[in-house]
C-alpha cells in the first residue's frame, strides 16, 4: 500500500533535509529576533491581518530553555518521518500546524498569544508511531501513542507541563489538538488504504 508504506523520496535513507531546513530556520529566528518576537508569535488579535503568524508562531520560542526542550525532539522526529518519505513528514508537520492553529483560532479559552513547537511535536509523534507500526507490524509501538495521550491528559488536569519549564506557561490543550488532528488523519489514511478499489469503483460509476 504506497499510501501507508515507506516511499523513497526527498528524505529516504539520506539526510533529512526538510527537517534540517525547518529546524535551522527555527533556530535562526531565535538568534535573529530573540525570544518570542512580537512580530512572529501567534496573536489572536493580529493573525487574520498578519497570516504568517499561522506558521511562524510554531517555530519561535519564548526562551533558551524552551528551544532546548523543543528543537532536539523536532529534529529526531522529523528524521524518523523523512525515512518514510516526504509525504509522511508533511502529514506529521501539517497535522500539527493545522490542529494547533484551529485550536488557537476557534477555542474560546485558547491563549491570546502563543509560540513553540510542542503542539506540532505531539502530532509528529502520532504519525511516527503510525508509520513505524505500518512498516514493522509491531503492535507494542502503539503504547507510545497511548503514553503520550495519558501525558497530555495529565497535563490538562494539572494545568501545565509535567516535565518541562519555560518562561511562558505551557498550553497542554494545544498538545491535545495536535495529537487529535494527527489521529484523525491516521483514521482517514487507514480507511483510504482499506477501501481504495471500492473508492475508485464508486468514482467510475459516478462518471
Amino acid at each position: 500500500m504506497p499510501l501507508l508504506g515507506r516511499t523513497e523520496g526527498h528524505g529516504g535513507m539520506g539526510a533529512p533535509w526538510l527537517t534540517i531546513i525547518l529546524g535551522a530556520w527555527s533556530y535562526w529566528l531565535y538568534m535573529q529576533y530573540g525570544p518570542a518576537s512580537p512580530s512572529l508569535v501567534w496573536d489572536r488579535a493580529l493573525y487574520i491581518h498578519e497570516p504568517w503568524r499561522l506558521l511562524t508562531g510554531h517555530f519561535v520560542h519564548c526562551g533558551k530553555a524552551h528551544i532546548l526542550w523543543n528543537l532536539p525532539p523536532f529534529l529526531f522526529q522529523g528524521w524518523l518521518l523523512e525515512r518514510s518519505g516526504p509525504r509522511a513528514w508533511l502529514y506529521g508537520v501539517g497535522a500539527g500546524i493545522v490542529g494547533v492553529d484551529l485550536f488557537l483560532a476557534l477555542w474560546p479559552s485558547a491563549p491570546i498569544i502563543y509560540c513553540g513547537l510542542s503542539g506540532l511535536l505531539n502530532a509528529m509523534l502520532v504519525m511516527n508511531v503510525f508509520y513505524l507500526w505500518v512498516e514493522t507490524g509491531y503492535h507494542p509501538l502503539l503504547l507510545a501513542a497511548l503514553a503520550d495521550f495519558l501525558k497530555i491528559s495529565a497535563e490538562i488536569m494539572n494545568g501545565g507541563a509535567l516535565f518541562t519549564n519555560a518562561s511562558w506557561p505551557s498550553v497542554p490543550t494545544a498538545h491535545a489538538f495536535g495529537f487529535v488532528t494527527a489521529s484523525a488523519l491516521v483514521c482517514v489514511l487507514l480507511v483510504w488504504a482499506r477501501f481504495p478499489g471500492r473508492a475508485r469503483a464508486r468514482g467510475m460509476e459516478a462518471g
